[in-house]
């Protein structure tokens, strides 16, 4: 049995479930850029479009409930990242977004998702 003052605090515990959701949609999303990159059908690019939409979103509410400002500063570098490559999916702009997403993950994983 915990007694008081054993265990997580409620706020670590939050935390956690934050990098959690963070750590989830990132890989979601790579594997549907992944996809997105090497698909040819129109209707399986339109719905990897949405997922990968969808999946910045879980990114952006993710970030902002961390409380880590390192981990905002990076997840702000993906997101603009992400608007730049769906204006211009040109290679420059997927490696930049590639690279970034790399980095925001492993940087969620050293500092909070265990």
């Amino acid at each position: 049995m915990t007694k008081i003052g054993e265990g997580e605090m409620p706020q670590e515990a939050s935390q956690a479930k934050y990098h959690k959701q963070l750590q989830d949609s990132i890989i979601r999303f790579e594997f549907a850029l992944q996809s997105y990159q090497k698909s040819k059908d129109p209707e399986e690019i339109k719905h990897l479009d949405s997922v990968m939409s969808q999946q910045m979103e879980l990114i952006r509410s993710s970030i902002s409930e961390i409380k880590r400002s390192g981990i905002h500063k990076q997840g702000e570098a993906v997101l603009s990242d992400y608007d730049h490559y769906r204006n211009d999916p040109s290679s420059q702009n997927l490696t930049a977004l590639q690279q970034d997403i790399y980095t925001l993950k492993e940087y969620n994983f050293t500092t909070g998702f265990r």
